[in-house]
Formats: structure tokens, C-alpha cells, sequence
């Protein structure tokens, strides 16, 4: 069930409202977009009530206090089985699976929710995917056992059906589920399994764990809908372990001082700390109830961390070693992102709703300037000298330029309808827009136009540029795929499998 609000008017009458009922509104939860409606029940009735409440809200005014939900208990632990890119010897054969579960203790068996049935060694060689989940009681585990459907072998003569066992193919490799927490295994398939005579499929498989790798080849994907975060090696583009976060985790960022990850839980009101090194939570930062943090970033000294609010239009600073919020400014409505200088003197807040960009200054703990931008704005990044930031405005086909020195808008560059997402070469000071079309721009601030298109496929939500290896990483949810794009040949390398509704991406090695 969504939040509940309660509007209370001056005469007494109070008035319950769903998160979507807001959103209507245009006071937005943080996934509501503008203009969005979701009613209940008959349509005719649920707009009737909505154009009741919205006037009534319009000539009287209320004030809107979140009634927090308690969330619901953690029984288990998640689990999450990736299928490796399956070898060669592969390439002309074709199963499908009935289930796939998990030896317990005492011989139980939990069954996992599987992602796909049929695997097409064709389509999966060199291609690592998501083959279940599920939330398992914590305790012991001795592995997991498959039960195969059918077989096929495609041959001279077209594909044959192939004779499988009756029994499940038990793989055996203990693993631990843990309460709250989450848990990656790695299924593949040997390059031995038995296929005697093209006719009886009797397959060979083994099962890993998540291991340790350089921190600082390692990347993380918030994915807000599942919980947790999935970590990958940025160079080979494998999936290498999975963490369990609080509710829907969004923005990240690197702390590459303390090898930390912090990541905003925005339905929790909380950042959590996660350590580099072990993958796993070391620390929560609590904010204030109905604050839904939704975007950090670690100042360059390393000794504070910046978090948008967007439930309590507010930019919490916070000491990373205390972690303790040492100051609190009150910004424009409903802020998205929060970006800083490379001094770590401005900080500027971009709010989605008031159509502006808060300048914070961080030396005297002060707002000191709010400047209108166009309509929704949502992201922006700083140019490598810090002398102008770029804002994107999704509602607006205009780039808006800000001029730091002075802090004002000098410029509107014309960007085309739907930028979503932006970040800045550290090393060329070109900038990179992603849209819902499926481009990704190319603008040069040194003419203040647009130089040349990245081909993404599909719409782009996040993106950041690894410095180390002159890549950029993209994510495209409406394909479920992170891309990793060379800067130079503007080719795709590789892409990553990840979570539906996948939130945003950073790397070690990131500005």
C-alpha cells in the first residue's frame, strides 16, 4: 500500500490521501512524474473525487503531514543465481527448466523464481544473465537442485528432441543465506556434460559464490524496486556479488578516501555505508522522517557528504566520520540532484518543481542564491574547472548554463525534448546528455553546441564516465541493460544484465 496523508483545513475536515492522489497535484513522490494520475476503482468516480480534493486544497490550503508506514519485517534473506556466459561447446544446444530450488536443512527444498526457461546456448554464449531469485529462510544450504524439462540438438538436419533424466540434476556447493542480507551464487555449465550419441542430455554443472576482486575495478547498480544493489567488475562486465540495501535505493555515491560506498535509501529516510573492500553495509545514517534522500555526492576534501531530500525540499551535510548532519538548508521544492564545485565552496541543488537551482554556500553554511532555470529541471554537472554548470530541464528542449563566478544563467543551448540524464568528461570537458529517444548527445561548452551522438538504443537514465578507462557507462531501464561505451571509437563494449527499474550507476575510478 502507497503512504497515506492527511490534509487537515481550518474548519476541521480532514482529508486522507494516497501518494498517487498527490501526484496529481504536482506534489510529487519521488518516481510520480508530472501530470501523473493513478486512480482507483471507476474511473468517473476516482476523477471526480481527485478534481474535489484539488480544489478544495486550491481555495482553502492545507498542510500535508506523511504518515510513515511501518515496513514490513524481514523473515529472510535474498538470493539471486546468475547463469554464466555458457561455453562454446554450447552453441547447438537448447533446454528449458521446470524449477530450480534450494537443498535445506533437513532435506527442504525452496523453490526460486525463475527469470527465464529456456536457454538457448546460441543466444548465451559470452552472456552472463539473471537466472532466479528468491527469499530464502536464513540458515545453512548444502545447494541447489534443477529440474530439466526438455532438450533439444540442432543438427544438419534441423533440431532433434534429446532424452533427459526423470531425477533433478543436484549441483552441491554450501552457502549461507543471512537474514537481511543478500546472497549471489554462479551457476555454469561445463563444456563436459554428457550428450552420448546426440540422443540423452545429462548435463554437468558447478555452483560459486561471490568472491573478493580489487576494489577498484568494482561498479554498483541501485536498483530501487528490488532492494539491493548489484556490484559488477568494470572491466570484464560480469556481475560479481549482490547487496541487500533498505527501501529503494537510488543515488550513490563514491567515497574513494574511506573506500565507501553511500547510498541513498529514499523510502527509508536513510543513507547507508557500504564498504568497498567487503561489499557489504558497515553503517546506516538516519534523516528525519519524510526527508526521502534521493541524490549524494561526496565533497572533493572527502570529509563531508551532500544529500538531496526531495521529500523535505531540503540538503543535509553530513560529517562522513561522525555521521552526524551538521548543517540543514532549506532549498527550492522537490531538489533531484545536489552537485559541488571541485573547491568544495558552492554546492548547488536542483529543484524539479520550483524550476530553479539553489546555490549553497559551504563555507558559511548558507543559501545564497536561487536562480530560475526551465521547466522540470532534473540533473546537471559541473564542467571540469567548475566555471559553469549544465543543467538539463526535462519539459524544456533547453540546456541551461550557469556561469559560477557570477551565479547567474548566461546561457540556453537548444538540446531537443527529454534529457533525463548528464555528466562531464573530466579529461575533454565534453558533456554527455542522455534522452528518452535513445541518444546520447555530445555538447562541447566551449561552443556552446553539440558536436556529435552516442546511438544508446533506447531511453538513458543514468550516466557516468569512468576517468581510468575513458568509458561511459549508460543505464537503459527500458531494456534492463547497463552499456559500457568507449569514449573514443563511441562503440559499445559490453553490456550488463540488471534489475527492473534500475536507478543509477557509479564506479570506482569515477570523477
Amino acid at each position: 500500500m502507497p503512504p497515506v496523508f492527511f490534509c487537515t483545513f481550518p474548519l476541521g475536515l480532514t482529508v486522507k490521501l494516497h501518494r498517487d492522489t498527490l501526484c496529481v497535484m504536482r506534489l510529487r513522490a519521488p518516481f510520480c512524474q508530472p501530470g501523473d494520475t493513478v486512480r482507483r476503482g471507476s474511473p468517473m468516480n476516482a476523477r471526480h473525487h481527485l478534481w474535489v480534493v484539488a480544489s478544495l486544497l486550491w481555495a482553502i490550503g492545507c498542510s500535508v503531514t506523511q504518515v510513515a508506514e511501518a515496513p514490513a519485517p524481514i523473515t529472510g534473506g535474498q538470493l539471486v543465481v546468475y547463469l554464466q556466459p555458457l561455453p562454446q561447446s554450447a552453441q547447438y544446444l537448447r533446454f528449458t527448466l521446470d524449477d530450480i530450488t534450494a537443498i535445506g536443512q533437513d532435506d527442504n527444498r525452496v523453490p526460486f523464481d525463475l527469470a527465464f526457461t529456456d536457454l538457448n546456448g546460441k543466444l548465451l554464449i559470452g552472456r552472463q544473465k539473471r537466472l532466479a531469485t528468491g527469499s530464502l529462510p536464513p540458515g545453512s544450504y548444502s545447494g541447489v537442485e534443477i529440474d530439466i524439462r526438455s532438450a533439444f540438438i540442432m543438427g544438419e538436419e534441423g533440431e532433434a528432441a534429446m532424452l533427459v533424466t526423470k531425477s533433478p540434476v543436484t549441483i552441491t556447493r554450501p552457502f549461507e543465506v543471512i537474514r537481511g542480507e543478500a546472497t549471489a551464487l554462479f551457476l555454469s555449465l561445463a563444456s563436459n556434460g554428457k550428450t552420448a550419441g546426440g540422443v540423452f542430455f545429462e548435463p554437468e554443472f558447478s555452483l560459486a559464490v561471490a568472491g573478493r576482486q580489487l576494489f577498484n575495478l568494482s561498479g554498483y547498480i541501485s536498483n530501487a524496486k528490488a532492494n539491493r544493489l548489484t556490484v559488477f567488475n568494470k572491466k570484464t562486465m560480469q556481475v560479481i556479488d549482490v547487496i541487500a540495501t533498505g527501501r529503494r535505493p537510488t543515488g550513490m555515491a563514491v567515497d574513494r578516501f574511506q573506500r565507501r560506498i553511500y547510498v541513498a535509501c529514499t523510502d527509508d529516510d536513510r543513507i547507508e555505508e557500504i564498504d568497498i573492500v567487503d561489499n557489504a553495509v558497515k553503517n546506516r545514517i538516519e534523516l528525519r522522517v519524510g526527508d526521502g534522500p534521493l541524490d549524494l555526492v561526496v565533497t572533493p576534501d572527502g570529509q563531508s557528504l551532500l544529500s538531496a531530500n526531495f521529500g523535505s525540499n531540503t540538503v543535509s551535510l553530513i560529517d562522513v566520520r561522525s555521521r552526524v548532519e551538521i548543517s540543514r538548508f532549506s532549498v527550492g521544492r522537490r531538489p533531484t540532484a545536489v552537485v559541488v564545485d571541485e573547491t568544495g565552496t558552492y554546492a548547488f541543488a536542483v529543484n524539479s518543481l520550483s524550476n530553479s537551482v539553489t546555490v549553497l554556500d559551504l563555507q558559511r553554511l548558507a543559501p545564497v542564491a536561487e536562480l530560475d532555470v526551465d521547466t522540470t529541471p532534473l540533473r546537471a554537472a559541473l564542467e571540469p574547472s567548475s566555471s559553469r554548470l549544465f543543467v538539463i530541464n526535462r519539459d524544456s528542449p533547453n540546456l541551461s548554463v550557469i556561469r559560477v563566478e557570477q551565479l547567474v544563467v548566461t546561457d540556453k543551448v537548444f538540446a531537443g525534448a527529454g534529457a533525463i540524464a548528464i555528466v562531464a568528461n573530466p579529461q575533454t570537458g565534453l558533456v554527455y546528455v542522455g534522452n528518452d529517444t535513445g541518444d546520447i548527445q555530445v555538447f562541447d561548452p566551449t561552443s556552446l553546441i553539440f558536436v556529435d551522438s552516442i546511438s544508446a538504443a533506447g531511453p538513458v537514465k543514468h550516466l557516468t564516465i569512468d576517468r581510468e578507462e575513458n568509458s561511459l557507462f549508460a543505464v537503459r531501464p527500458e531494456k534492463n541493460t547497463l552499456q559500457k561505451v568507449n569514449l573514443t571509437s563511441k562503440r559499445v563494449l559490453a553490456e550488463i544484465e540488471v534489475e527492473q527499474d534500475a536507478y543509477e550507476v557509479v564506479v570506482v575510478g569515477e570523477r
